[in-house]
């Protein structure tokens, strides 16, 4: 990359996180969602023990539910263990993690398409205010948001060199996202 690419990305990373901090305090939401997962997450970390199926969607459909994958659990465990079990700074964490996603948002959609859709994702990634919320929860359902960039960047790798392996990093990836 060429050093006003990089400078793209470290400005866009700044804006990403002064964004978001100047009101953290004021939008840092810990809901019931939230507290049920991390209460799940505790004991999982407390019990040492695993677990295969992960929360439960909002949605009822004939009084069945539908769940996410286990390894939400697992990053959600990654956040709440840095954050020292706070939900603030956990959180805060995640925002700091999801800042850090630019550099494969911006390489990735650079080396599928071009330096302007890569600013423009950038910027879309940044300042729309969806994605300010959802790099502000520490919830499941925005842990997609944040691990998106690094799936765009593995699609690019494997653009360029359709190996096996990658094929397989591709697969393993997307299952972790969904």
């Amino acid at each position: 990359m060429k050093r006003n690419d990089w400078i793209t990305i470290l400005i866009f990373i700044f804006l990403f996180i002064f964004i978001r901090a100047v009101y953290y305090g004021n939008v840092f939401r810990f809901i019931y969602d939230q507290v049920a997962s991390s209460t799940v997450v505790l004991e999982l970390w407390q019990n040492q023990d695993v677990s295969l199926i992960g929360p439960p969607m909002s949605l009822t459909i004939g009084n069945r539910q539908i769940f996410f994958g286990g390894v939400s659990y697992y990053i959600q465990m990654a956040f709440l263990l840095m954050g020292r079990w706070d939900p603030f700074w956990s959180t805060y964490i995640f925002m700091i993690f999801s800042s850090a996603m630019i550099l494969p948002l911006y390489v990735g959609v650079k080396k599928l398409i071009n330096r302007n859709a890569a600013i423009t994702m950038t910027i879309e990634y940044s300042l729309l205010p969806f994605y300010i919320e959802g790099t502000t929860q520490l919830w499941n359902p925005y842990f997609q948001l944040a691990l998106l960039p690094g799936f765009i960047l593995l699609m690019a790798f494997f653009n360029k060199k359709q190996s096996p392996l990658l094929a397989l990093s591709l697969g393993v990836y997307i299952g972790i996202l969904f």
